[in-house]
């Protein structure tokens, strides 16, 4: 059952906005998952699903797949909003019994799981580990699906491209000869995940082979007019920016050693052990005056190569110092080359693929955030043990499943 309810469309100086009854959640970006469409952005709300809000930079373009994900009144009311050349203006509509298509649940399921695949954190004793592969070959197949609102299929290769050996272990483990309905309640999703990928990947890899020949052999057995009908319900897919802030560390100088939290906004959660204290500062003294930054930060459970730290006096918009944080083991480690330390000195650590500088708001921001991200975590673990229905927006996902060891 697909998410319906009512949605008004306002016009604006940057652009047009679909907004659903009863949008309250914050401008925070850990508070929904986002996806690019065409012509804007799709926004999903997490903790509390329901209908996506939807804005339009270039509302022009949204008028092309509007209709596909939302129903032919949001289409029209998008068409008065913006007039019939697209550059008019128009009073405010409301449109009722606004119920999500095929294609519009896909798109609202791949900002989901990117969400998930932006927030999740590194496995704790509160948070078991994330099967990213099972995630991202999911939320491929909801990009594929979602190909008429996204407007490409370049994320759904990517992923599935980087992913179909794990692909290829599922679908082979699935006995597509057995009656339809004992069929593994997941086995409609990698069904469509492998067409999806034997569609997007480079025909010319070695590796897509053996998914071809499963297929065909599956398609050959009982269950070809399955398989083919699935094809057919399915939206042909595509791209979501998947977009992560990265980690903030801040403390204090006038000790030999300071502690703080990694803060998500800066990086993957998933690159640090996501626990109190996961980076430590010092600084040595030389004898000029001077001081030598070290950082160390602990390492989670799906490392980068290296991380980058800042060095921030009070006050100052740039830097006294940048560190490269080289991977050595279990955790990042760098130093500085000598500088002058001030009261109030701090330090971030960030990850430059989703760095927008410094942060100002300090340790209390970084724990604030990390509160939100693992209570909607929680949630959505609680709400895991709901049956599982790739086709519905709320439903959990397979590596939210699996996570809490209920994968079907």
């Amino acid at each position: 059952m697909s998410l319906t309810g009512t949605m008004s469309i306002t016009r604006s100086a940057d652009g047009v906005t679909l907004t659903p009854d009863g949008w309250s959640h914050s401008g925070t970006p850990d508070a929904y998952g986002y996806v690019s469409v065409l012509g804007g952005g799709l926004y999903m709300p997490v903790s509390s699903p329901g209908l996506p809000r939807v804005h339009f930079a270039d509302p022009g373009e949204g008028l092309w797949w509007v209709g596909a994900a939302f129903g032919e009144p949001v289409a029209e009311a998008l068409r008065s909003a913006v007039g019939d050349d697209g550059d008019g203006d128009a009073p405010p509509a409301v449109v009722a019994d606004v119920a999500l298509t095929p294609a519009g649940a896909s798109a609202c399921r791949a900002a989901a799981g990117a969400w998930l695949h932006r927030w999740w954190p590194a496995a704790n004793p509160g948070i078991p580990a994330l099967d990213v592969p099972l995630l991202e070959i999911e939320l491929a197949l909801n990009a594929w699906q979602a190909e008429v609102c996204l407007g490409n299929t370049v994320i759904a290769e990517a992923l599935l491209s980087r992913n179909l050996p794990r692909l290829t272990a599922l679908y082979a483990s699935i006995d597509w000869s057995v009656a339809p309905e004992r069929l593994p309640a997941h086995g409609r999703t990698i069904g469509l995940a492998a067409r999806a990928a034997l569609e997007v990947c480079d025909p010319s890899r070695a590796d897509l082979g053996e998914l071809r020949a499963l297929h065909a052999k599956a398609t050959d057995s009982l269950w070809e007019h399955a398989l083919d009908a699935w094809g057919g319900e399915a939206w042909s897919a595509a791209a979501a920016e998947l977009r992560a802030p990265v980690a903030l560390a801040a403390g204090s100088s006038g000790t030999d050693e300071h502690r703080t939290i990694a803060d998500w906004a800066l990086l993957s959660p998933r690159s640090v052990a996501g626990r109190d204290g996961d980076v430590r500062w010092s600084e040595t003294m030389d004898p000029d005056g001077n001081a030598v930054v070290g950082v160390v930060v602990d390492a989670g459970t799906s490392p980068r190569g290296a991380l980058w730290a800042r060095v921030l006096h009070p006050g100052d918009d740039e830097p006294a110092a940048v560190i490269h944080l080289t991977r050595e083991g279990s955790a990042y480690r760098g130093t500085s080359e000598p500088i002058a330390l001030a009261s109030g000195t701090r330090v971030e650590v960030f990850d430059p693929m989703f760095d927008r500088g410094p942060r100002t708001d300090g340790t209390a921001a970084a724990r604030a955030l990390r509160t939100r991200v693992l209570r909607a975590i929680d949630d959505r673990l609680a709400a895991a043990g709901r049956p599982f229905d790739a086709d519905e927006p709320a439903s959990p996902f397979l590596a939210e499943l699996a996570a809490r060891g209920a994968l079907p």
